[in-house]
């Protein structure tokens, strides 16, 4: 009886680390998405993040005067702008995450220069935003991203206080910090976390989940962020983060393949742009995962897609921001 006890425990072992080990994407199907442009190039910056309501598309990019941009979902038309550039109430001048709010219908967005989220309430039938209130973050530490939680609490990427600097997620009232995580899962040097800093990242406010994934290599990561606890749901290794601080910057090694570009949670799935290959102008595949960091399905767009948002019919359609080749940007909707 002890024998099959050991052997059962050493099959264990064997099997969690097979699962727990770096391997190859193998999805369970592949399909061709389906992509509809809507209405005329966006005339903004780099889009940041994009979300839908209603009958519109918030769209979070720099122009020349307002960071949001509210659009009509079929026509593409541009029905208004807020949020403008600046350091007074309401406004700011590096926003660099985006949360939505479906219970409330209200946006929050971070700006990392002024260390606050910016809080509006949309209006998807009239295409509007309406500022309500702002948060101010702790002045001290590195705070990269800031993702709002159902609890009030705020999950920071980066950390605010002691000497402690391989802090990598911060759970936050505010003011002070409630939990840290400093693991950097399947790396075997210490510049490879470098990768995991320069990484892409999406938040659900609703429910408390976090997920985020490394652009050069590719490790993706599933989060329970509620009850005062950052806890690991999930780790998939699919390609070793491989980072070069040799020369002026911090850059992959030579011949490393592009991960995760962005990601997008939709009911139960997360969906994701990845890349998967060394040549950085080619994205246009989305690959679905389920928070246990199951691959499910690998689709195949016509065009890159730069940034994604839920439709209505969740796992069916997903809006998106595609980029053309003469570096142009337009709204679109994907259809899966």
């Amino acid at each position: 009886m002890r024998k099959y006890i050991i052997i059962a425990f050493i099959g264990l072992l064997c099997g969690c680390a097979k699962e727990n080990g770096y391997r190859a994407l193998s999805c369970q199907n592949e399909k061709n998405a389906d992509i509809q442009v809507i209405g005329q190039p966006l005339e903004v910056g780099i889009p940041v993040d994009l979300c839908c309501q209603d009958n519109c598309l918030f769209v979070l990019a720099h122009s020349q005067k307002y960071w949001l941009h509210i659009y009509d979902k079929e026509s593409g038309q541009l029905l208004s702008e807020n949020i403008m550039i600046g350091r007074g109430p309401g406004e700011g001048v590096n926003f660099v995450s985006m949360d939505y709010r479906r219970d409330e219908q209200n946006l929050y967005v971070f700006d990392m220069v002024l260390r606050k989220t910016v809080v509006y309430h949309l209006g998807g039938i009239s295409g509007t935003a309406r500022y309500i209130r702002e948060m101010e973050h702790p002045s001290e530490g590195v705070i990269r991203k800031c993702y709002t939680l159902p609890d009030g609490n705020f999950l920071y990427e980066g950390y605010l206080a002691g000497s402690d600097k391989n802090v990598r997620l911060t759970l936050s009232d505010g003011k002070s910090s409630i939990e840290s995580y400093s693991e950097y899962p399947g790396i075997s040097n210490e510049e490879d976390k470098y990768a995991f800093m320069l990484g892409v990242s999406k938040g659900d406010p609703d429910k408390g989940l976090y997920v985020c994934g490394t652009m050069f290599g590719s490790v993706l990561e599933c989060f329970d962020v509620n009850e005062n606890h950052i806890q690991p749901k999930s780790l998939r290794l699919i390609d070793p983060p491989e980072m070069d601080l040799s020369g002026a910057g911090i850059q992959a090694k030579k011949g490393k393949k592009y991960g995760f570009m962005t990601f997008c949670l939709d009911g139960d799935m997360i969906y994701a742009n990845y890349m998967d290959t060394t040549v950085p102008y080619k994205f246009n595949h989305i690959v679905s995962f389920d928070w246990k960091g199951r691959e499910r399905v690998k689709y195949t767009a016509s065009q890159n897609i730069l940034r994604l948002c839920p439709g209505e019919k969740t796992g069916k359609e997903l809006y998106c921001i595609v980029s053309s080749p003469s570096s142009e940007f337009a709204l679109a909707k994907l259809i899966l």
